[in-house]
């Protein structure tokens, strides 16, 4: 599911503001974990729910595929520090985030072989163009939109219409994992 506020919580709460503050002035560790206590607000436009199918642990990163839908899946790739930091298992809830300016939009794959691991169908439900750049949201199915932002001469040399099925096209390591 699509969060639709750019506001989630990041961390649980395990104390209140006033018990990590208790400690007085140069106790430093208690003020370390104020800020991951508080809820966050992000930038990126795009942030989805979903559940973790499988993590695949290499030397140095993993592979983490978030099923967001029963036939939509993103695919994340993190250090294994950040796995571990995050103490991510397979069945958790997670979210995916990534930022627009990261999406490609793409029309015509058919036959097409790409190295990004994410390339997802939908149809294009909104179009804003302005004179550099054009926002284009597409609809993937479940109400969950992607919102990209490209240039306006890409979206012209596209020929980009509401309605039109597009492909949102992104790489593994352009999507950021966050957990509650």
């Amino acid at each position: 599911m699509l969060i639709s506020k750019k506001e989630f919580p990041c961390w649980k709460k395990s104390t209140t503001s006033a018990e990590n503050l208790e400690g007085g002035p140069g106790k430093t560790k208690s003020l370390y974990q104020y800020p991951r206590m508080t809820p966050m607000k992000i930038s990126a436009r795009n942030v989805f729910s979903g559940t973790i199918e499988k993590i695949t642990k290499g030397s140095v990163n993993a592979e983490v595929i978030l099923l967001i839908r029963p036939e939509t899946r993103i695919v994340s790739i993190i250090t294994n520090g950040a796995v571990e930091n995050l103490s991510l298992k397979e069945g958790m809830n997670a979210y995916a985030i990534i930022k627009s300016s990261s999406i490609i939009i793409a029309r015509e794959l058919q036959d097409a072989q790409l190295s990004a691991r994410n390339v997802i169908p939908g149809k294009i439900s909104k179009l804003i163009e302005g004179p550099v750049s054009t926002e284009v949201d597409v609809e993937i199915g479940g109400g969950n939109v992607i919102s990209a932002l490209i240039t306006h001469g890409s979206s012209e040399k596209l020929e980009l219409k509401k309605g039109d099925t597009a492909c949102s096209v992104f790489k593994a390591s352009s999507v950021i994992l966050g957990i509650n």
